[in-house]
Parts: C-alpha cells; sequence; structure tokens
C-alpha cells in the first residue's frame, strides 16, 4: 500500500501528472484533488469510476499487519453483504468496533433498541465478536460524538482503521468526525483508492478502500443503473396485501412469488427507482417472455433469471434480501416463498430486520 504523502485528499490516491487514464491524475502541480474526484464532487461525472479500484486483499492485508482498532463500517441498507465471512482471521484478531451508517435510510417506526438486537443477532450467526455497536445516520454532529466516544471507549491508546465493504459509508463518516477531513463522497462503490492517514484529536485515522463484494451486481451494471437502484432519501415500504399466490418483478433483476398466501403480507424496501410490477403467479412467465427485454436495470453480460431459490414457510416475518438492491419482508400465511436472480444478485433469507 503506497505511503506517499502527495496524495488525492479525496480518494487517497498517489498524485501524479503523466497519465490522464490513472488514478491519481491531476492537470497542473499543486493540485491537492484529482481530476477524477473534482468530475465526481462538482460534476457527478459517472464515466471517472472506470479508473481502477483498489485490490480487498492488499486492503486487509495492510490492516491485518497495523497496531490498530478496526471501526468495521456497516451499511445497514446492505447487512448481509457487509457481514465479511472470517472477519477477525482477516483483521489478525484485532479488536472490532462496529459502526451502522445510513440509519437514517430507515423507517422511524424500526426502534434503535429492536435495530441492535437484530445486529447482535446477526452478529452471534456470523461469529463475529465486537468491543461495541454504534448506529448512525447523517446528522453529522450526532454521528461524530456517538462514534468519537465509541472510539476513545475502546481504542486502548491504538490508532483507528476504518474498514467496511465498497459504498457502505466510511468516507461519510470520517468527514462527520473530522472538520478538515475532505474525501469524496459518491453513490457509487470504489470512490476511495487508497488508504488516507487523517490526523484527529492527537491520534491517525486510516480511511481505507471498500473491501469488494465479490461478484458484485455493481460491476455488472450500467453507472446510470447504479444510480437508479440509490436511495436518494429515507425507503418508502411499498405493501401489498395478499390472498392468494402472487409474483413480483423487481425491474429485471429478480422475481419472488409467494405461494398459496391466504392472509399474507409484501412490504418491499428498495430505491423508488427500480420498478416493482405484481402479477399472478400464473402469469409470471408469460410476463417475463412478453416484457423482459424492456425491464431496467439488467446485469449486462448475462440478464437472464437462471438461479432458484426456494424457502418453506415459518410463522415468524421473514425478509428475503436481494443483494445491493434491498429486500422484501413477507409475513402472514402462505406455503412457500420461490425467488429467481441473475447471476449477479446475491439472495439470503432471515428472520426480518423490521
Amino acid at each position: 500500500m503506497s505511503q506517499r504523502s502527495e496524495k488525492c485528499v479525496g480518494c487517497g490516491a498517489p498524485l501524479q501528472i503523466k497519465d490522464p487514464a490513472a488514478a491519481g491524475y491531476i492537470v497542473k502541480e499543486g493540485q491537492t484533488l484529482c481530476r477524477r474526484c473534482y468530475r465526481l464532487k462538482h460534476y457527478g461525472d459517472t464515466e471517472v469510476l472506470k479508473v481502477s479500484t483498489a485490490d480487498s486483499d492488499e486492503v486487509l492485508s495492510w490492516v491485518a499487519k497495523m497496531d490498530v482498532l478496526v471501526v468495521y463500517v456497516l451499511d445497514l441498507c446492505d447487512v448481509e453483504n457487509g457481514l465479511l465471512p472470517g472477519l477477525h482471521r482477516h483483521l489478525n484478531n484485532k479488536d472490532v468496533l462496529l459502526v451502522a451508517t445510513k440509519r437514517d435510510l430507515l423507517p422511524e417506526t424500526l426502534g434503535n433498541d429492536k435495530l441492535l438486537q437484530f445486529l447482535r443477532s446477526r452478529l452471534r450467526e456470523e461469529g463475529i465478536e465486537v468491543k461495541g455497536v454504534v448506529v448512525t445516520g447523517n446528522h453529522a454532529l450526532g454521528s461524530r460524538k456517538m462514534v468519537g466516544d465509541a472510539i476513545h471507549a475502546v481504542r486502548n491508546g491504538k490508532d483507528v482503521a476504518v474498514v467496511g465493504m465498497a459504498n457502505a459509508g466510511k468516507s461519510t463518516l470520517l468527514n462527520a468526525l473530522v472538520d478538515t477531513a475532505n474525501l469524496t463522497v459518491s453513490p457509487y462503490p470504489h470512490t476511495t483508492l487508497d488508504v488516507s492517514p487523517i490526523p484527529w484529536q492527537g491520534i491517525t485515522l486510516y480511511d481505507t478502500p471498500g473491501i469488494k463484494v465479490e461478484d458484485s451486481l455493481w460491476e455488472q451494471l450500467a453507472a446510470e443503473d447504479i444510480k437508479l437502484l440509490g436511495l436518494k432519501s429515507a425507503y418508502k415500504p411499498r405493501t401489498f396485501q395478499l390472498t392468494s399466490s402472487q409474483s413480483f418483478v423487481l425491474g429485471g433483476l429478480a422475481t419472488v412469488t409467494i405461494v398459496g398466501a391466504e392472509n399474507a403480507t409484501a412490504t418491499f424496501y428498495v430505491s423508488e427507482g427500480l420498478n416493482v410490477h405484481r402479477t399472478k403467479a400464473d402469469n409470471l412467465d408469460d410476463y417475463l417472455s412478453k416484457h423482459f427485454d424492456t425491464l431496467t436495470p439488467q446485469v449486462k453480460s448475462n440478464p437472464a433469471l437462471n438461479r432458484h431459490f426456494t424457502h418453506r414457510y415459518t410463522p415468524e416475518k421473514t425478509d428475503v434480501v436481494f443483494g445491493q438492491i434491498g429486500w422484501v419482508c413477507i409475513q402472514g400465511k402462505y406455503t412457500r416463498i420461490d425467488a429467481t436472480v441473475s447471476e449477479s444478485v446475491d439472495i439470503h433469507f432471515r428472520k426480518a430486520m423490521i
């Protein structure tokens, strides 16, 4: 991992003036923000995202060798992808403080006590031990105090490395913590390209590139489709009453069918930009054959919905989670849940978050 002092203050890439196609390019000497970050910040230019991304194994290896407290940032809108398997092994059994971000995007009706209970349950199921859990939203002052107090309570004299999956909100969190930070923030993954050391209250905070989600959906979508799936404001849940077998089509990315529904509901927590089409289960194949080519967004390389999953009825509320897209909460009486997704969409069934 490069340790040059002349790095972009936005993404951490070493600054250079020779190659416009490479990370860290500046037009003239003396600039502190690379052209990529400038265009992301001021113009929302998604073409600059084609610059190569950081190597996740290198990031984790670098953190594992450092004597630091790990602040692990978890996106509450994409919990399942954010819970890195074997986290302690990757980080050489370092102390971990979990900071769950984007609380403001979840419904206010979800109490923090229930949310914390859910998180601790999922951490236990994944075998992840943490020194504490902090839940934050987009309020800078609130995040600064809660996270800052928690860091000082558990860091035991160490510096701090901020780690998390791509687009989890690491740079946003650090910008809230540190007045002098000017890290590039965007709705797209892999904005940070190198480790950025930041002085803070007598210690050093290290912003790190996002850990790559294996077989990430984002890598199979156009930048405009990523924007379509992104949340600009809190989820606006869409609830459907079910009295018979019903199917739902999520753009060109997934379908979910509630078989044998008698008195059930399906509540979708996805971006407003994603169309959720409802049809009778018996009509699903016909609908897809007629309309699939026009559905958006779609995976570029292989759009076919050829992966099938089934979940049998359980009395508690169940979430069907579509990685990097959102989830649907099913409750009530039904026989089973069938789901189909493309090769690039990850899927999980879990006890409901909300």
